[in-house]
């Protein structure tokens, strides 16, 4: 059942999972994505003993679709979230996508929020950014995020025929994953109601643009233990745009990879990504 959050920075819809007082996990969902994606993540993982919180992010009905949709407000939004929810307490994290971007600026500049955390195929964005320039097959893979420059364009194509883009774009990413009829309703649905703000996160990557480098360089030292996760199989991100990041990684990190697995990592694998959580979460 979906519930409401009334905080700082707006009113925010979530989906919860697990006993009250256990040990809280945000899942922060990417995109084009909904919290429903780690329901059986979740299932899983609350049955090991925590209570996991799955937010839609600003941007995504039915949480506030007020702007401004820019890095610096989204990690705002993170932390008046976990304020809001867990005021008195530490909690965990597993993000996924931009969820998995979100999180890295926000340990940087909140670590006293968190105990451990879990991001899945996005690494580091410095390296990332890197790959996309020095890596031909990335630039490729990335295309997307130049054309979701394009304003007012981008937006008529994502949402043209039923959001047939957003299926191409999901079948690239995710080769060997069907989504069912239901869950592709929830994703339209939601998108649907949010155009064009979850496009709007791409170009939040570049504009405006001091802050955006700002909010980028402050992330280069991320102190919060981490665990990173990547699909052997992601059509999105290649394996080798992780390499480099744990230099920006100042406390404990591990990464694995999954094989036969795409980008849409808690949809894909879920019993074993919150076997891997729960094993970085015991420390």
């Amino acid at each position: 059942m979906t519930q409401f959050v009334t905080c700082s920075e707006g009113r925010f819809a979530y989906l919860s999972w697990g006993e009250e007082g256990a040990p809280i996990v945000f899942c922060l969902h990417g995109f084009p994505d909904t919290p429903h994606s780690f329901s059986d993540f979740a299932t899983k993982l609350s049955s090991l003993g925590y209570r996991v919180i799955a937010p839609w992010l600003r941007g995504y009905a039915p949480s506030t679709l007020d702007g401004p949709i820019t890095t610096e407000q989204l990690v705002k939004d993170i932390k008046s979230l976990i304020d809001a929810i867990s005021p008195n307490k530490k909690v965990f994290i597993v993000a996924h996508d931009w969820g998995a971007a979100l999180t890295y600026l926000t340990l940087s500049q909140y670590p006293q929020l968190f105990l451990r955390a879990v991001t899945a195929s996005v690494p580091h964005p410095t390296v990332f950014f890197k790959s996309i320039v020095t890596k031909p097959s990335q630039f490729k893979k990335s295309w997307y995020i130049l054309f979701f420059q394009l304003g007012p364009l981008a937006d008529y194509f994502v949402s043209r025929n039923n959001f047939s883009l957003i299926e191409k774009l999901w079948r690239t990413w995710s080769p060997g994953y069907a989504l069912s009829a239901s869950q592709w309703n929830i994703i339209k649905e939601c998108l649907s109601q949010s155009m064009p703000k979850p496009v709007m996160y791409y170009r939040a990557m570049f504009w405006p643009p001091l802050p955006a480098l700002k909010q980028l360089r402050a992330a280069n030292k991320v102190h919060t233990p981490l665990l990173y996760v990547h699909g052997v199989e992601d059509g999105c991100i290649n394996l080798e745009s992780r390499r480099g990041q744990e230099n920006y990684f100042m406390a404990a990190h591990q990464e694995v990879l999954l094989e036969g697995v795409g980008h849409f990592v808690a949809l894909e694998a879920p019993d074993r990504l919150a076997q891997e959580a729960h094993r970085w979460f015991q420390g």
